[in-house]
């Protein structure tokens, strides 16, 4: 789901003078299109902070919220310097580095400094999980532990939404069940049932996640799949209603997705062929699309059909790598599947799967972890 950057202005002028006490500097993306992303910084103080945004008062005292997917760090005013270092050895990705000079701020930072305090707890988790992406199954569950003691500790942070993704994805690396992701968004969309745009992302990390344990049981429990479908069907059908057309698309995407797994297969490509018509130039969305068509006839079986698309994914729509990797990682399921009819599909396969282990663009990818296990 794509949510646009907006610091909307709630309340000017107000607390006088706030701002020139401490001066924590808000580092925001401007555009996400670009490589490396456009960040613009802003300096006043960090008033609060929740899973749904982050309130800031500048240095004129004027009070705005930033969404929380707009930020890109938050470098606030007093921590300790050795988190400085761990960003900068997190930037070289020396994660061990990092984590040591984390740690060390941990100890260090006041207690009454909660904001930092928590940062650096999430810079820590966030560590694990790089370890764990590239290491051992004791890292894996080292990073498991440290980000259900995040989230246990700060349910509703604004690091929180992050954090559950990671750990979701290593739980699936870990073929552990994801009911424990799934209810925590459900307390949050609970807690911000008034804020649309953190129910809708909470809606779709659900969705999401119900739609990903769906397709890693259909090979050997598909009754068990059968329901995580139904259930990803359910929660997306009710994601609709208020959705504007970009997330509306995206949504039907799921949609014609779960209806292929359930034997409606017909009506799930009619349905896509429709979306296709409505998806424009967006090339998020336009891989979006070839994903879901891709997705459609891979799950009927249809690994040629299926393939056209992965392909289309990989070689034209490719500009969002967690989308390509996810081409690549299904592309290799297809060949694997054409070996009998096709006699260059064994080569293909092998070479698919390498590429998306060692492409070093698709480092720490979803699929490229799930394709490594």
């Amino acid at each position: 789901m794509k949510f646009r950057m907006a610091v909307v202005v709630v309340l000017a002028m107000s607390a006088p003078g706030l701002a020139q006490d401490r001066a924590d500097r808000v580092r925001i993306y401007t555009d996400r299109t670009k490589t490396p992303p456009t960040i613009t910084t802003r300096t006043g103080t960090v008033a609060s902070e929740d899973a749904a945004k982050t309130v800031f008062v500048t240095g004129a005292g004027q009070r705005i919220e930033i969404k929380n997917f707009d930020i890109a760090d938050i470098l606030y005013d007093g921590e300790p310097d050795e988190v400085g270092a761990g960003r900068v050895a997190e930037n070289r990705k020396a994660y061990e580095q990092a984590l040591t000079h984390y740690t060390e701020a941990l100890r260090r930072v006041g207690r009454n400094h909660q904001l930092a305090r928590t940062n650096i707890e999430f810079k820590i988790a966030k560590m694990h999980t790089h370890l764990a992406d590239a290491g051992s199954l004791e890292a894996r569950g080292k990073a498991i532990e440290a980000l259900r003691k995040f989230v246990a500790d700060h349910p509703d942070a604004r690091q929180t939404i992050e954090a559950l993704d990671m750990l979701s994805r290593l739980l699936v690396l870990d073929g552990r069940p994801l009911d424990e992701v799934i209810r925590a968004f459900q307390a949050l969309r609970s807690k911000h049932s008034d804020n649309q745009e953190i129910t809708n992302r909470c809606d779709l990390f659900e969705s999401q996640l119900l739609l990903e344990e769906g397709q890693m049981l259909l090979k050997d429990r598909r009754d068990e799949a059968r329901r995580k479908f139904e259930q990803a069907q359910a929660k997306l059908k009710g994601m609709l209603e208020g959705a504007d057309k970009a997330d509306a698309l995206r949504v039907r995407i799921g949609l014609a997705e779960c209806k292929a797994a359930l034997g409606q297969q017909d009506d799930a490509i009619k349905e896509i062929e429709a979306i296709f018509a409505e998806a424009g130039d967006d090339p998020a969305l336009r891989a979006a699309v070839h994903l879901g068509r891709g997705d459609c006839y891979r799950l009927n079986g249809q690994y040629r059909e299926a393939m056209w698309d992965y392909l289309w994914v990989d070689v034209v729509y490719n500009h969002d790598r967690e989308q390509q990797a996810r081409a690549l990682y299904f592309l290799y399921e297809c060949f694997e599947n054409m070996k009998e009819s096709d006699p260059q599909a064994a080569a293909r396969a092998k070479e698919t799967r390498e590429r998306l282990l060692n492409d070093p663009r698709l480092k720490d990818t979803r699929y490229q972890k799930l394709a490594a296990k």
